[in-house]
Formats: C-alpha cells, sequence, structure tokens
C-alpha cells in the first residue's frame, strides 16, 4: 500500500497530509504579474527571541485582506508564525505575524490572516476561480515553493510535472468527498502548502503531502477546498478569533499586573546584590515587558489586526507563564519577611 508522508521539515516520515473584514478575495484588485509572486515563506518564531525563526512550509496570497493559503500540518496556533514576503526592490525580506483562523486536518488545508497595512503593496495576491473541475490527468502543472530550505538556502523554487493519478483522500478515510490530486513531481519538505498551477497559470491545488518512499510523487488537495473552507467557515472563524483575543487580556493582565507590583516592592526589601533583588528586578522588567505586550495587543485588536493582536497576546501570555516560578519564589519570601516583623 502506498503511504504518504508529510512534508514538515524534520518530519520526512510523518504520516499526514500532518468584527473585523472577511476574505475579499473574489473581485479583489490583483496584482500579481507572475505565479510565483503570491509565493510567501513560513516560519516558526522562537517566544524568547522572536528574530530567531524555523522555516516550516510555504503559502501563498489569495486576497487583499491579508488571507493565506497553506497546509494545515504547516502551521500550529499556539506558535508564533511568521510569514516572509519578498519585497521587490528590497535588500531584506519583511517578516510579518500570522494568525490561523481556519484549519482543516482532515482536507488539509489552512487559512490565515496577515495584516499588511504598514507595508503598502506587500500583498501580491493569485486570483481564484471558482467552479473548476479537477484537472485530466496528464495536465501539466507548476510548482512554486521553499523546500530543503533549512538546508539549501532560504530561495524559492520551481518544480514541474503532471497530474498522474486522482486518489481518495488518504489523511481521513471517511472522507469520500474529497478527491486528491496526485502528482508526479518533485517534491520536497518544505513545499507544504505550495501552490500547483496549472499551465495557465491557475491555482489548482495546494501541496499537501509525498510518497515516504520517494520525493517523486505527492498529493495536492483541489483548490475547490479552498473555496469551500472560504465560503463556509473563514467569517465564522474569524469572529470566534476576535471573542478568544477578547477574552485573553483581562485575567491575564491583571495576573501580571500583580507579579510586577510583587517585583517592585521586593527589589525594596533585599539589598542590592543579593539573589532575592536580582530576581525581582529581573522578574520587574519581564512583567513590565509583558504589560507593554499586553496594550499592544489590545490597541491592534481595537484596529482590527487580528493577526497584529494575537502576536502580542500569545507574548503576554508567553512572559505569564514562563516566569511562575520566580513569583511563587518571591511571595513565599515575602511571606517569610513578613513573619519577621
Amino acid at each position: 500500500m502506498m503511504r504518504y508522508t508529510a512534508l514538515l521539515v524534520g518530519s520526512l516520515l510523518l504520516l499526514t497530509a500532518s468584527g473585523c473584514p472577511g476574505p475579499q478575495v473574489k473581485g479583489d484588485p490583483v496584482v500579481v504579474t507572475a505565479p510565483e509572486d503570491a509565493v510567501v515563506h513560513i516560519f516558526f518564531a522562537d517566544p524568547d527571541k522572536p528574530s530567531h525563526r524555523v522555516a516550516s512550509g510555504t503559502g501563498f496570497v489569495i486576497g487583499n485582506s491579508g488571507v493565506i493559503v497553506t497546509a494545515a500540518h504547516v502551521v500550529q496556533n499556539d506558535k508564533l508564525i511568521d510569514v516572509k514576503f519578498a519585497v521587490e526592490g528590497a535588500d531584506e525580506a519583511v517578516y510579518v505575524p500570522a494568525r490561523v483562523i481556519t484549519s482543516d486536518t482532515d482536507r488539509d488545508v489552512a487559512l490565515l490572516r496577515v495584516d499588511a497595512a504598514g507595508h503598502p503593496g506587500l500583498l501580491r495576491p493569485v486570483p481564484l476561480e471558482e467552479g473548476m473541475m479537477l484537472p485530466d490527468i496528464g495536465a501539466s502543472v507548476v510548482i512554486f515553493g521553499f523546500p530543503e530550505s533549512n538546508i539549501v538556502g532560504l530561495e524559492m523554487r520551481r518544480t514541474s510535472g503532471t497530474v498522474s493519478s486522482h486518489r481518495m483522500n488518504p489523511i481521513n478515510r471517511d472522507d469520500k468527498e474529497t478527491k486528491m490530486l496526485e502528482i508526479e513531481a518533485k517534491i520536497e519538505p518544505g513545499n507544504s502548502g505550495s501552490p500547483v498551477f496549472d499551465d495557465r497559470e491557475r491555482v489548482i491545488g495546494v501541496v499537501s503531502s509525498r510518497w515516504q518512499t520517494t520525493d517523486g510523487y505527492g498529493l495536492a488537495v483541489p483548490v475547490e477546498v479552498v473555496h469551500d473552507l472560504l465560503v463556509k467557515r473563514y467569517d465564522g472563524d474569524m469572529q470566534e478569533a476576535v471573542r478568544e483575543l477578547r477574552s485573553i487580556p483581562e485575567d491575564i493582565l491583571a495576573e501580571v499586573q500583580a507579579a510586577y507590583d510583587l517585583a517592585v516592592e521586593m527589589r525594596t526589601r533585599f539589598a542590592a546584590g543579593e539573589d532575592g533583588y536580582k530576581r525581582a528586578k529581573s522578574l520587574e522588567f519581564c512583567m513590565g515587558k509583558a504589560l507593554r505586550y499586553g496594550q499592544l495587543g489590545l490597541e491592534a485588536l481595537e484596529r482590527d489586526e487580528v493577526a497584529n493582536a494575537w502576536r502580542h497576546l500569545q507574548l503576554l501570555r508567553h512572559e505569564a507563564t514562563t516566569h511562575k516560578q520566580d513569583i511563587e519564589i518571591l511571595e513565599s519570601s515575602r511571606i517569610a519577611l513578613d513573619s519577621l516583623r
């Protein structure tokens, strides 16, 4: 039996295919001049040092409102996700935070949101045609993506091939509706989420997985799955994302403010140079940073910048949970010092 492996970097044997405006895809003015202009590189960022990133896969822009399509196994909502855009005429690329809005793991497609208002001309979407039939077996295809980027470099690469078969969904055997495209083309880890173009430069699919035993064949999800998620789920998922964001800050901000106040108090109760002083001073700095993240997140949310709000509130939550031990130690120290009065 043929087995398929997801194209996650470093996971070559993983079996899988593993208030805000909606996605204005139909009718958007399209400024893309070549199909590869819409292709972006997706990274995970380190919450302790967000400028440190590890490549995860590929995606592509489909709307001027900041909607990006990728494979569901490329992204995880509890991770910091950065999308790298190449900027024409610029020496350096631009990294923009992203938020997973819709994820369909059974069909291995995810829709992300980025806020690119501060970067005019950054979004160069590719148009999606509705009602497309599955391409004929033998039809020519072209794939743009970032295969093996942690090994061979961060440049975009092109591969080409043909549609070799229409197959049942191997990710969810109960899904009798979705026919996957089997592609005869060189598919590598990092290609997951890449758009598959036909010979008329139309998106016909999203790269999902490859055979475990060869890089010469892969599977792609048909583009109609993307349309289905846009129509049936994206707007509702966006509203839920906003509700989730609005529910996060109050309790966490109160917790962080209490930790900050504790650190300020305990810094004054230890002599400079003592371990307790150093711990309190470090905690004061970190909780102050967390409070700034919270404020920036709330301000972004008021501007309907869901992805930017999510990034700041993720960092707020990270700081709040990372320093729990320091908080507990200082609380115990306060109790002990109070008992000596």
